[in-house]
C-alpha cells in the first residue's frame, strides 16, 4: 500500500514537471511577435508609416493593438502558472519591453515619443482585463459544472 501511494506521488510530481504540449510554439510566437515589434520600432522608416499619418490615431491604435497581442502571447506562453501570474508577468513583461524599444529608438534615428509608451500601456491594459475577464468567467463555468 505504501508503495503504490509513492508510487502515485511519483507520477504525480513527474507529471507536473513534463513541458506543457504547445508550450514550444507558444514561446517561439512570443519571440516572433518580440522580433517584429522590434524590427518596426527601430527602422528609420517603418512600412506603412506614411500611409498612417493620413489616418487619425492610427499610430496610438496600431501600438495598442500590438502590445495587446504581445501580452495574450505572454500569457498564452505562461500556461500552468496560476492567472494571477500570468496576468502580472504579461504587464511587466510588455511594459518593460515597450520601454526598452521607446528608449533604442533615438539610436536608430527616430524619437522617443511617451504617447507611444501610453498606447503600448492601453493595449495591455485591455488585453490583461479581457484576459482577466474570460478566466473569471472560466472559473464561474468549472464552479458550476460540478
Amino acid at each position: 500500500m505504501a508503495r503504490r501511494i509513492r508510487a502515485r506521488r511519483q507520477t504525480i510530481s513527474t507529471r507536473k514537471l513534463e513541458p506543457r504540449r504547445g508550450r514550444t510554439l507558444s514561446l517561439v510566437c512570443v519571440a516572433l511577435w518580440a522580433v517584429l515589434i522590434a524590427a518596426l520600432s527601430l527602422l528609420p522608416h517603418p512600412p506603412g508609416a506614411a500611409a498612417a499619418a493620413l489616418i487619425p490615431h492610427a499610430a496610438f491604435v496600431g501600438h495598442a493593438a500590438v502590445y495587446a497581442i504581445l501580452s495574450l502571447l505572454i500569457i498564452w506562453a505562461m500556461a500552468g502558472a496560476s492567472w494571477r501570474a500570468r496576468l502580472i508577468g504579461a504587464v511587466v513583461g510588455a511594459v518593460l519591453f515597450g520601454i526598452v524599444m521607446e528608449l533604442l529608438q533615438p539610436l536608430t534615428g527616430r524619437y522617443l515619443d511617451i504617447v507611444d509608451v501610453v498606447a503600448n500601456g492601453a493595449g495591455i491594459a485591455a488585453a490583461v482585463l479581457v484576459a482577466a475577464a474570460v478566466a473569471g468567467l472560466r472559473r464561474k463555468s468549472d464552479a458550476s459544472k460540478e
